[in-house]
């Protein structure tokens, strides 16, 4: 009988049939924002108790999302998932009623919202949008350019961040600032390679690439990207007999002097259903087509 194309999976690819909470100060955008931070023992916040969800703002990172814990009366302060021992200045309530900002996607822009309520599955009801994660959200108001920055950098914002860092008129930037933003764009470049999301990992790599990250680093991602792009299909013949290629997405289309053989691996850049029904599939290295099965084989 004759074989057929099957995708592979994430490892293995077989179908051609189809940070720490303990310290938040080790790395990230470091002494560069630093300064712009600070603040003593206050009164507790009414409304923020154990399980809330909130920003802590960190001296490494600026707003982090944070949950609370617990308050500690005799101290004044609260013990945070991602930090203990916070002064009340340094966290952001997400009561009903908080302004804050919005990360749209169809503007492409941070747009002024007011929460409405905290819902159970942890996201949020804005005046703006419902069920809005955490992660695209931002205390308001923004802190002028290096607000806007920072923002750019948590919301992966490549295009953003791409036009900040070039213009030397909008904000000059010190080499504390480069330095601590390779350490944050190498951590989050890596963490999207194991997310496999197109999207996040291709901004991610521009990010990189900005931020100076290593070549070797680049290519590692670049590779990882083009695997998610261009999945891995094998050629599982039951009968174990080589597979020809066309050179046109037809079954009975001309042949190249090319083939697949039984168990090769390979990938796809395109697939493509003829009027024939059947799906056609373009080899990523050029070499032509293949069709994932034949109608009436199998």
């Amino acid at each position: 009988m004759p074989g057929q194309a099957v995708r592979t999976s994430p490892q293995a690819k077989t179908k051609i049939s189809a940070p720490s909470a303990a310290n938040d100060d080790s790395s990230g955008l470091g002494g560069f924002f630093g300064s712009l931070f600070g603040g003593a023992a206050a009164e507790p916040l009414p409304g923020v108790n154990p399980g809330d969800a909130c920003f802590y703002k960190s001296a490494a990172h600026g707003w982090i999302p944070a949950a609370v814990k617990q308050f500690h009366p005799s101290r004044g302060c609260y013990d945070l998932d991602v930090k203990q021992s916070v002064a009340p200045e340094s966290i952001f309530s997400l009561q009903p009623g908080a302004s804050v900002e919005y990360h749209s996607v169809s503007a492409n822009r941070w747009i002024p919202a007011k929460v409405v309520r905290a819902r159970p599955d942890e996201t949020f009801d804005l005046d703006v949008k419902e069920q809005v994660p955490i992660v695209k959200i931002w205390p308001a108001p923004s802190q002028g350019k290096l607000g806007q920055l920072r923002k750019s950098v948590n919301a992966m914002d490549s295009v953003v961040l791409r036009q900040r860092l070039e213009s030397q008129s909008q904000l000059p930037l010190p080499p504390e600032f480069l330095q601590d933003s390779q350490s944050l764009a190498l951590s989050e470049l890596r963490k999207a390679m194991k997310g496999r999301d197109q999207a996040v990992l291709g901004a991610a790599i521009e990010k990189a690439a900005l931020a100076g990250v290593s070549e070797e680093e680049l290519e590692n991602a670049t590779q990882a990207l083009q695997d998610l792009e261009e999945p891995m299909w094998r050629y599982d013949p039951e009968d174990h007999v080589h597979l020809d290629i066309r050179s046109a997405p037809v079954v009975s289309g001309p042949r190249t002097k090319e083939a697949l053989l039984a168990g090769e691996v390979f990938r796809v850049s395109k697939e493509q259903r003829g009027a024939d029904g059947v799906n056609y599939l373009k080899l990523a290295d050029g070499r032509g087509w293949v069709f994932e099965k034949k109608h009436g084989v199998g």
